[in-house]
């Protein structure tokens, strides 16, 4: 998404931030392909872990991409993968805390936090497309 109401340096810095998010949430699903824990994958399985991996590491991966290109179009739907894959995994920690230990508590709330802000920038981003959209249709005559 375009950051042009900020000064130039805070696009900067907010592109980094933002880069420097998808890049951990595609290091955290490679991670998972490779080191696969395994209390999760025997609550949630082999198929269901490595979906969820997947949908991690593609979110961040393409995320990570359409941050640093500035294409917050791609980014508007690789967003929602990785918030598909931090809420399976909050699931699964919130589960644990029930079913195993209450130890499991902070990383699940931590985990829900992680998809909580990447739902904010979806809806940002989101906002961005239907204000294009809106524009487009004025111009246009639609």
């Amino acid at each position: 998404m375009t950051h042009r109401h900020l000064p130039v340096k805070y696009q900067l810095r907010l592109r980094r931030v933002l880069g420097a998010t998808y890049a951990t949430v595609a290091a955290g699903g490679l991670a998972v392909l490779v080191f696969t824990p395994r209390t999760v994958e025997g609550s949630l399985g082999a198929a269901l872990t490595a979906v969820w991996a997947c949908m991690v590491l593609a979110g961040g991966g393409i995320g990570l991409w359409a941050t640093i290109t500035d294409r917050w179009r791609v980014e508007r739907w690789s967003t929602w993968l990785a918030i598909g894959g931090a809420s399976i995994y909050a699931g699964f920690l919130f589960a644990a805390t029930a079913h195993i230990s209450v130890g499991r508590l902070g990383p699940a709330l931590i985990a829900a936090a992680a998809a909580l802000l990447l739902t904010y920038r979806a809806v940002e981003v989101d906002a961005k497309a239907r204000a294009d959209r809106d524009e487009h249709d004025a111009y246009t005559g639609r």
